[in-house]
C-alpha cells in the first residue's frame, strides 16, 4: 500500500523543469515530463514557510521534488497541442514545500502554483 502523503494522485500534469534565461532575459525550460499527480484548482491564501502571506491559483500534490520556477499544465502529455508553444493555462511552481510523516520516512510534497501565461517558454 503506497504511503498516505502520495497515494491518490489520480490526475496527470505535464511538468517543465527551469533551464535558466535565454540572452534576452527571457526563462527557458528543460523538455516536460509527465507526471501523477493531485490537482486543486482554487485560489486561496497560504503561508509559505518562510514569508508573508501569498496568494496562490492552485495546489498541485506530487511523488518527487520540483523547483520552484517549474512549469506546469494539468493532463497528460498525449494531449498537449501542437506546437507545445501555445499551450492553454499554465502555471508556475512559486513555493514548494516538503513534510516529512512522523517517522521521517516518506514525504508529503507540495508545490503552490500562480498562472504564468498561455506560453511556453524557450525549451533547451
Amino acid at each position: 500500500m503506497p504511503p498516505m502523503e502520495s497515494s491518490n494522485l489520480n490526475q496527470q500534469a505535464v511538468m517543465w523543469g527551469p533551464n535558466g534565461h535565454t540572452q534576452t532575459g527571457d526563462k527557458k525550460v528543460l523538455a516536460g515530463i509527465e507526471l501523477d499527480v493531485r490537482w486543486e484548482d482554487l485560489a486561496f491564501t497560504d503561508r509559505p514557510l518562510k514569508g508573508d502571506e501569498a496568494e496562490f491559483d492552485a495546489k498541485v500534490v506530487v511523488r518527487q521534488d520540483v523547483a520552484v520556477g517549474s512549469i506546469f499544465w494539468q493532463g497528460k502529455e498525449s494531449e498537449l497541442p501542437d506546437p507545445v508553444t501555445t499551450v492553454d493555462t499554465l502555471y508556475e511552481v512559486t513555493s514548494f514545500r516538503k513534510t516529512p510523516d512522523v517517522k521521517g520516512r516518506n514525504f508529503r510534497r507540495v508545490c503552490y502554483l500562480n498562472k504564468w501565461s498561455d506560453t511556453l517558454p524557450a525549451i533547451g
